[in-house]
């Protein structure tokens, strides 16, 4: 029996998730968690029963295996083998046995290996061939190091008989692809067979594997050193400068604005932002659901504004909508209109802006870090999820990795072009631009 609970419908179609993959800039559409769909999540559940995926003994059951990860040389994480990375480090791993091990054995008795090789193969054939191979999951090399990318490359190192990957962030942080049980309504009423975690001790050799395709990887990981590494989903990739708009404009008061940024070209102007009531509001307003659904049907990113106060800190002394000063309080309003804006725009949403960022690291990098916490909650829940914050001024090296883009300036046109214009920092909100 499978049941259908409330996460299932609010992940895209399969036609919405190519239509939104394909028009993310490059590497982000190179992403295969950025296809997240309704009908892969169904795959996946069809796979674990019997009727759907069995076949004459030896082959056991497909259930959702558990894997324990060593990071940082001296921790480790034990999750279900969910999302594209985890699966590609199940998939390389070396196994138990002879020879090169039984990784296969492992592959097709877990249920998201299964259903990301179809997603994958289906994504092909919509996109030109082009394979979503990201993220990258490889062994240290004799070649130019690599530093780790969260999402995008995951470099594993031996150490003796330690073998880790290399990365002291959060291991949630390297998989936008949300897989765990849905409240109340389990993944899988088979779990109880899955025995003990599969430590994750080293990778299958080079050697295995075809020259072709060890060469294709090469090419990859240099091709990440040339487009900044994926570390800034925003620049456009290929796609050259781009511009985003804070289009906090009601639909209805002023709809020739709305369709002038239909106009636009979507190579160049990508990024909108809705505000609808200082936020998501309670209900939907149809009248910016028009807007959000149109600019998504265009391919534009269309991102929900969420206020986060300055946590409360600042000179203001900003309060939650219940008059809290408490950090956690305003953790909790800003994950609630996170997920308001995904229950009422659902698949046409593109992402979060998050303004009125506090740009202070705090003691023990506190501030810093709930900014990164909120970041990760919001890709483990809404996958493929951009994410910007806007202190709207310089900030210190802590909020390096705490969202997709960070904005550093926030002013008008005039004091922008004659103070603060640089090629090289183009994170920046300009007002009245002529």
């Amino acid at each position: 029996m499978i049941n259908f609970c409330g996460g299932f419908f609010d992940r895209r179609s399969l036609a919405d998730a190519i239509t939104y993959g394909k028009a993310l800039a490059t590497p982000n559409n190179l992403h295969l968690a950025s296809y997240d769909n309704r009908a892969q999540t169904f795959l996946h559940e069809l796979y674990h029963l019997d009727l759907a995926a069995d076949s004459p003994k030896p082959n056991p059951r497909v259930l959702d295996l558990l894997i324990d990860i060593k990071y940082g040389a001296s921790r480790s994480y034990t999750t279900k083998a969910y999302g594209p990375f985890n699966c590609k480090v199940l998939a390389r791993w070396q196994g138990h046995g002879p020879g090169v091990g039984t990784v296969g054995y492992y592959v097709q008795r877990n249920a998201d290996n299964l259903a990301y090789y179809a997603l994958a193969k289906y994504v092909i054939s919509k996109n030109n061939n082009i394979y979503p191979h990201l993220p990258i999951v490889t062994r240290e090399n004799d070649g130019p190091p690599h530093p780790p990318l969260p999402g995008t490359l995951a470099v594993f190192v031996t150490e003796g008989s330690n073998f880790y990957l290399n990365t002291t962030e959060d291991l949630t942080i390297w998989d936008s692809s949300s897989g765990e049980d849905y409240a109340g309504c389990s993944d899988d009423e088979n779990g109880s067979e899955v025995s003990s975690p599969l430590t994750i001790d080293g990778f299958a050799p080079a050697s295995v594997y075809p020259d072709s395709y060890n060469s294709q990887v090469s090419t990859w990981i240099e091709a990440l050193g040339s487009t900044d590494g994926g570390s800034n989903p925003g620049s456009g990739g290929d796609a050259g400068q781009q511009i985003a708009i804070a289009s906090y404009i009601n639909p209805l008061g002023d709809p020739g604005s709305w369709e002038r940024l239909f106009a636009y070209n979507t190579q160049k102007v990508s990024v909108l932002v809705a505000n609808v009531l200082n936020g998501p509001d309670y209900v939907v307003d149809k009248a910016w659901k028009l807007v959000i659904d149109q600019a998504a049907s265009q391919g534009k990113r269309i991102l929900g504004y969420v206020r986060t106060g300055y946590l409360g800190v600042s000179q203001q002394q900003f309060t939650t909508r219940l008059g809290s000063h408490n950090l956690a309080d305003w953790a909790s309003q800003i994950e609630q209109d996170i997920d308001k804006w995904f229950e009422l725009y659902g698949t046409s949403l593109g992402g979060i802006f998050f303004d009125e960022g506090w740009p202070e690291c705090g003691p023990n990098n506190i501030y810093a870090d709930l900014y990164a916490y909120i970041n990760n909650y919001t890709k483990r829940k809404h996958p493929g999820a951009y994410t910007v914050l806007n202190p709207g001024s310089p900030i210190a090296q802590c909020f390096e990795n705490t969202m997709d883009t960070l904005l550093t300036f926030e002013s008008s046109y005039e004091t922008y072009t004659t103070s603060f214009h640089s090629r090289t920092t183009d994170q920046k909100l300009v007002r009245r631009v002529p």
